[in-house]
């Protein structure tokens, strides 16, 4: 995946319809973009094939300029006092390597008599420019050459820049009595080459490359905006955004009383913060020489929950759900809103599997209708390795008119078996689908009717969990079913599970969910239809 996400999906225009690029601006650029951010470029189309067939230019094209301006933005790091002693010693050693190397070639000859009479009056002067604090115009020029080289950003007016100068004078004066040993023949080595400098902020800027590229981060723009960047940004705000290997355990023991400290989060968010941030540090060790310094970045205290962050249905839940005005009206102003619950409950699948369901991942398994839940091309493989699954289509669903559903869906032609949820940038469909069942659960009582609840959509997977498991279903077929991990296990289990799929199996095991509700069988209307209908006019 591309480190700026997934190619986004055209946008069309409510007003005019036409179809459009819609992408946010990338954080580390967005102080150098002057457009509007997010941006839109015109795909200079009103239909949907046309749209999908140009996007692709256009997208290739928009990243061409971001990356441009990262390019320039990294052009831009400030001179700061921790970087100056780093700095110097790659300039001493540049210099004098590249002088050798001269020397080697012939390019300077050795000195007959005395070494260049200029040295002594180069190192006078700048003796006496560090006496006054007025160093000479050459030292100036140096400098300034020196910072333009690395792309730093600087103002000759600024106390970092004096410090620059300050710390530059002595070594410039070694450097003119090395080059006055070389012409007497004397040995004067080339100092080992110092340490690359990688500040804090690009250290984070290459763990976050690494992590994309090796496809470590499903969603690279969600880790970086809201879990790894914020909390790096916070750490260097502590510790200052400094070299990597100047790191210390004092910098780390204040970054952990700093979150220790802090009255604003759990503890769970605090122990999530500093084992975030050990991450970053441990690939600097391993990578870039930053010392070990993550001892300290550990609270000892176990973290117990103190309730569950999503409760299974009740009951009365249940019925409240299901047994709703809208369910027995038919009622529901799309299609997803009368299937997504159901499927739900009957499959324990998380919303966005459900919700990105395409029309191709409905199929019989021998005698057994099934859904494929999490393929790469309907959400990019779901939450993890064991997400693609088979899961057979409960009977209480067939007996809702499922399959008729479906088979109407796929005649008229799209590719989504919900195309009414859209496919969002970040979220894709369950951005809608969550909306969605929000509003229905709050309209019928479930629930918190204001705040973060704890019952949610993927409180059905818990529902169907706990069920199954009450009506004996083992522990391997359950994880099997909603597509969670087993654990530890050899490479058969790990790899193999979905070419071992016995459907036979699987919908004897999930048949014997019996929640006690009835569900009225689907009847499609014209608003459904419209919505689906206006999709595909996109």
């Amino acid at each position: 995946m591309s480190k700026y996400g997934k190619m986004p999906t055209p946008w069309r225009h409510p007003k005019h319809g036409t179809y459009y690029l819609k992408k946010r601006v990338p954080q580390a650029i967005k102080h150098l973009w002057s457009d509007a951010d997010p941006v839109q470029v015109s795909l200079h189309t009103k239909k949907e094939g046309e749209a999908h067939d140009r996007i692709c230019a256009a997208w290739l094209e928009l990243k061409r300029k971001f990356e441009e301006l990262e390019r320039k933005a990294a052009l831009q790091a400030p001179l700061t006092e921790a970087t100056i002693p780093h700095l110097l010693e790659e300039w001493l050693h540049d210099s004098l390597a590249q002088d050798e190397q001269q020397r080697i070639i012939g390019l300077i000859p050795r000195a007959q008599d005395k070494p260049n009479p200029g040295y002594a009056e180069l190192q006078d002067a700048l003796a006496e420019g560090y006496e006054s604090g007025k160093h000479p115009e050459f030292l100036v020029r140096e400098a300034a050459w020196l910072l333009n080289q690395k792309g730093i950003a600087f103002d000759p007016k600024s106390y970092a820049f004096a410090k620059l100068l300050d710390s530059l004078s002595p070594l410039y004066c070694r450097y003119l009595n090395t080059l006055a040993a070389r012409e007497e023949g004397k040995r004067a080595p080339t100092p080992a080459r110092p340490k690359t400098v990688v500040l804090v902020s690009q250290l984070y800027e290459k763990f976050k490359a690494q992590r994309t590229g090796e496809n470590l981060w499903k969603d690279p723009e969600t880790q970086d905006k809201r879990e790894y960047g914020p909390i790096v940004r916070e750490f260097i705000s502590v510790v200052g955004d400094k070299p990597v290997h100047t790191l210390t355990l004092d910098d780390a023991q204040l970054y952990y009383e700093h979150t220790i400290g802090r009255e604003d989060i759990s503890l769970g968010t605090k122990k999530r913060n500093l084992t975030r941030i050990k991450s970053v540090l441990i690939y600097g060790k391993d990578r870039h020489h930053a010392p070990d310094i993550t001892g300290p970045l550990e609270i000892k205290t176990a973290y117990t929950k103190t309730h569950q962050s999503y409760e299974r249905f009740t009951r009365a839940d249940l019925v409240a759900l299901f047994h709703s005005d809208a369910y027995q009206r038919g009622s529901f102003r799309k299609s997803s809103m009368f299937w997504l619950p159901i499927l739900g409950l009957y499959t324990g699948a998380r919303i966005d599997e459900i919700a990105s369901l395409l029309v191709t991942e409905i199929e019989k398994k021998g005698d057994i209708w099934c859904y494929y839940m999490s393929s790469k091309e309907a959400n990019g493989g779901g939450k993890n390795e064991f997400a693609p699954r088979w899961v057979p289509i409960h009977p209480k669903v067939l007996a809702a008119g499922f399959i008729d559903f479906w088979q109407t869906v796929k005649a008229e032609g799209h590719k989504r078996l919900f195309p009414e949820l859209g496919n969002a940038a970040r979220d894709g469909s369950s951005k809608r689908a969550t909306v969605d069942f929000t509003e229905y659960r709050r309209s019928v009582g479930v629930g918190s009717m204001t705040e973060r609840s704890t019952k949610t959509f993927h409180s059905f997977r818990s529902t169907l969990i706990s069920e199954l498991k009450e009506r004996g279903i083992d522990g391997d077929t359950r994880r099997e079913l909603v597509g969670h991990s087993k654990g530890k296990g050899d490479a058969h289990e790990t790899i193999y599970d979905q070419a071992d799929f016995q459907p036979k199996r699987a919908f004897s095991a999930i048949s014997v969910a019996d929640f006690g509700l009835s569900h009225p069988t689907f009847k499609d209307s014209e608003t459904m239809k419209k919505a689906r209908t206006r999709y595909l006019k996109r």
